[in-house]
């Protein structure tokens, strides 16, 4: 599997991939993925052993939000390509699918920037368990000073936290949503940047 190209972004005007790419550009930890967008990528694929199944999640093609769309986590490798049709021939020409390993996470993060501030909330488990749940485990209001106070957490929780806001500060952007996940593993992945504008090369003319 190869990783992020701006290419798949030219091609489908997908602000997931745009967040991907980006993260990539600005070397963040991401999940080796691949675009698929119809029968012809489905066939193309060849995937290897993951210890947790695959992910796949939904790649807009016309820009449009991707909050609270389509995911399906620890696919078995014998159900990829099944769950891939079923998910594109509801959805021909309006959505592609992203697909990469999953892993076992020991939390979920989520990071808000603005207004020179920045605001730092998680939960363990998965990300779903915020949203059934409606609020966060940990919460730090500002953690661009608050960050000693990561301590209270505990291993391997406030090093994988000061590891979150280190790479943060690579991104010279104002503002930002970013989403990241703590694995069992002691890693920390990064999978989601949204409500970043930068100027690309046009997909027509290929210009900036």
């Amino acid at each position: 599997m190869r990783g992020p190209s701006i290419d798949d972004y030219l091609q489908t005007r997908s602000q997931r991939l745009l967040g991907l790419v980006l993260l990539h550009a600005f070397r963040f930890p991401v999940p080796d993925w691949r675009l698929v967008k119809d029968e012809t990528d489905i066939a193309a694929l060849t995937l290897g052993a993951s210890e947790h199944g695959w992910t796949i999640r939904t790649a807009r093609l016309d820009g449009q939000s991707e909050y609270g769309r389509f995911f399906a986590n620890n696919v078995p490798v014998t159900n990829v390509a099944e769950v891939l049709r079923a998910r594109l021939s509801k959805n021909v020409g309006r959505e592609a699918c992203i697909l990469y390993p999953s892993w076992d996470p020991l939390a979920f993060v989520n990071v808000l920037i603005g207004n020179e501030q920045a605001i730092i909330e998680g939960v363990y488990g998965h990300e779903n368990t915020i949203t059934r749940s409606g609020s966060p485990d940990f919460s730090f209001p500002d953690a661009n000073v608050q960050q000693e106070r990561f301590s209270q957490l505990g291993p391997p929780m406030s090093d994988r936290l000061k590891a979150i806001m280190r790479h943060c500060r690579k991104l010279p952007y104002p503002s930002y949503h970013l989403e990241a996940s703590v694995t069992r593993a002691g890693k920390v992945v990064f999978y989601d940047l949204f409500g970043v504008n930068v100027p690309l090369i046009d997909q027509g003319t290929g210009t900036k």
